[in-house]
């Protein structure tokens, strides 16, 4: 009965010190995430930097006509310059699929985008004023705001 009493102190000891480890081990898991996100973000922003060419544009359902010698967008930090507007560039999420990243043009209602970057290329797809899509695709609608979607290729 002894040893009984000893094993079961043993196994009771053990579940205890296991038990006030385990607090211990979130926070610091929750700061990796945390780490992680900060760094997947930074590589993804740093990724976008340059000039963007325009190869496709849709709005509303509709092919949109456009110069492709002037149809460039300028990514510099977060700023983001698209023929004569100016806007900030704000990534929501890039940890999903699509990812998600928001422009805020001057005088302009915000634009939510979802986005997928492949090699030189994105596409995009948003909706002004939102709310944000959940798939790559514009429809005619007979009020409310804008939906966009874009193909661009960065230049070299």
């Amino acid at each position: 009965m002894k040893r009984f009493a000893l094993k079961a102190g043993l196994v009771l000891v053990t579940v205890n010190c296991l038990a006030a480890l385990s607090p211990l081990e979130r926070p610091v898991a929750v700061a990796q995430e945390k780490i992680d996100k900060a760094e997947a973000m930074k590589k993804e922003l740093a990724a976008l930097q340059g000039t963007w060419r325009l190869l496709h544009w849709e709005e509303d359902g509709r092919v949109i006509s456009f110069d492709k010698d002037k149809a460039v967008c300028v990514v510099t930090g977060t700023k983001v310059k698209n023929d004569d507007l100016e806007g900030i560039l704000v990534l929501v999420d890039v940890s999903q699929n699509p990812a998600q990243l928001n422009v805020q043009f001057t005088e302009r209602k915000l634009d939510e985008f979802i986005y997928v970057r492949v090699g030189d290329y994105m596409i995009m797809c948003g909706q002004r004023g939102g709310p944000r899509p959940t798939e790559f695709k514009t429809a005619p609608h007979d009020e409310g705001d804008i939906n966009q979607l874009f193909i661009w290729k960065i230049e070299s």
